[in-house]
């Protein structure tokens, strides 16, 4: 399910449900990415509570970059290859031949661990606190140190021409296409209205799709549609099995 199926989908339930009213594609665009992060912010709950990472997350993990700790047993995480979002438990290091896990806790345990004697950390049991974009790591200093996190996602985008019947057509992450007569294309970059034989190329396409498995970009179309007023229990699986079977059908 890409945004081109969502956005149908949604536009579908619309008209029946709200006597013929849909979203113009940039209503679309500002409900996907407000939609993606209340999925991604739900699904992040989720993991606080069982620290497991389901596939709702795979595509946002990022495993075991190398992170430099300096003099001050600093790491600048906007360094990283990704942007940083989220830690995964627990970032490890080299002591002595041994992997050695490095214990992310709060700023006030970080204060009161640092500062008892009983407890105090050691290169064998450290400890780290994030502060922004920052890792405090107590007692090392200049190691490297293996960390793995979730990266920000991508904003979801839903980019397209209008054919010569006034449709809205979809494009696909990557595609391209040369514009007929009669279709039209507004470049995102300038907002020009291109016409017959530009070619919409993969670099100009800004399409963006979800960070979610296909089957479960359809809880994105529930949150849109119930922010539309439509309750979750009228949107029924028939409804989107009717409207896969009509759109297989103009194919």
């Amino acid at each position: 399910m890409n945004n081109g199926d969502i956005f149908g989908f949604v536009n579908a339930v619309l008209r029946k449900e709200k006597e013929g009213s849909v979203l113009t594609p940039a209503q679309f665009n500002l409900f996907l990415k407000t939609s993606m992060w209340e999925k991604i912010n739900s699904n992040f709950k989720r993991f606080e509570e069982s620290q497991i990472i389901t596939d709702s997350l795979g595509e946002l993990r990022v495993d075991a970059e190398t992170l430099a700790i300096d003099v001050n047993g600093e790491g600048d995480l906007s360094g990283l290859s990704e942007t940083y979002l989220h830690v995964i438990p627990n970032p490890t290091y080299i002591y002595s031949g041994s992997v050695r896990e490095i214990d992310i806790v709060t700023a006030g345990e970080y204060a009161h661990y640092s500062a008892s004697a009983s407890m105090a950390p050691d290169a064998v049991w450290p400890i780290a606190k994030i502060v922004g974009d920052t890792i405090y790591v107590n007692p090392l200093v200049s190691v490297n140190i293996s960390f793995s996190y979730f990266k920000e996602a991508d904003e979801p985008y839903y980019d397209y021409y209008v054919d010569a019947n006034d449709e809205q057509v979809y494009l696909e992450v990557g595609a391209s296409h040369v514009l007929l007569a009669g279709e039209e294309y507004v470049d995102k970059d300038d907002g020009a209205v291109r016409g017959e034989d530009y070619e919409i190329t993969a670099e100009v396409n800004h399409s963006v799709e979800l960070p979610f498995p296909d089957n479960e970009r359809i809880d994105v179309a529930y949150k849109i549609l119930q922010k539309m007023g439509i309750p979750i229990e009228k949107i029924v699986a028939t409804e989107y099995g009717s409207f896969r079977e009509q759109k297989e059908e103009t194919l």
